[in-house]
């Protein structure tokens, strides 16, 4: 069932891509029913960075280019309200990820701190059910020094041909760049289940012209011009899960 509606300016605060924060407890039911299942679940979960519903066509929006992420979320649940715990990227990850609010995984603001090891974490839950597990994420903000890396077997930080963000030695990668690491991985023959997370920050400022692919539409509208770029990248994952026909047994 989907249900879609306009927020209000209040309601389309930032999205860390909270219609997917649900990914986690979809996670935990597949690793429960696990034995009921054959073979068990894949467990994709995409975060895109700074992106917000109001810019989304799901939502209402009619000034973007998001069609294919569109039609996406018409095949499946999409949520009214959601709400990020923090308004910053690590904080925000590692709630998604743990299940706890900040003041109890101990990550409250952005470069500091690491999670601690007694914290439950997805990755590391799949694994010891025998999941492949592996993370590309887009921004320094989420380095593997945080202690996000728990249980994955390949945990992709590499930001070293990426763009500094104008913040002190901070650094990013194109969701491209990205999805083609991400792509690869998962087109590795493997006999197991899988999770990756894949973590897109094109829509986080500064913003970048370089999506040409737009000519003159988002001249004026940097901002959608990036949420625009990471969404044809989230196409080319589902459109990888459909070739490789992924789609039926991934959530």
């Amino acid at each position: 069932m989907t249900v879609a509606a306009s927020p209000s300016p209040s309601q389309a605060r930032i999205f860390r891509w909270l219609v997917l924060a649900v990914v986690p407890l979809l996670a935990l039911a597949a690793w429960g029913y696990r034995a009921y299942t054959s073979p068990p679940l894949n467990v994709i979960l995409v975060t895109l960075d700074t992106t917000r519903a109001d810019r989304l066509g799901a939502y209402g929006y009619t000034k973007g280019q998001t069609d294919a992420f569109d039609a996406f979320a018409r095949q499946g649940v999409v949520f009214e309200h959601a709400y990020a715990p923090a308004p910053i990227t690590l904080p925000s990850h590692a709630t998604m990820l743990t299940g706890l609010y900040p003041p109890e995984h101990g990550l409250r603001v952005n470069g500091v701190g690491r999670l601690g090891k007694q914290i439950p974490f997805l990755a590391e839950i799949l694994k010891k059910q025998g999941y492949d597990t592996a993370a590309f994420v887009a921004a320094m903000v989420l380095d593997s020094q945080f202690g996000l890396d728990r249980g994955f077997d390949t945990y992709d930080d590499d930001l070293s041909k990426g763009q500094a963000t104008g913040h002190g030695g901070e650094r990013r990668r194109d969701g491209q760049d990205v999805v083609n690491a991400a792509l690869a991985w998962l087109a590795q023959p493997r006999q197991r289940p899988f999770h990756c997370w894949i973590h897109l920050y094109d829509a986080h400022a500064p913003y970048d012209p370089r999506p040409k692919i737009f000519g003159d539409q988002f001249s004026a509208a940097p901002y959608d011009a990036g949420v625009a770029w990471e969404l044809r990248q989230f196409e080319r994952i589902t459109n990888f899960l459909k070739q490789q026909q992924l789609d039926k047994n991934t959530l």
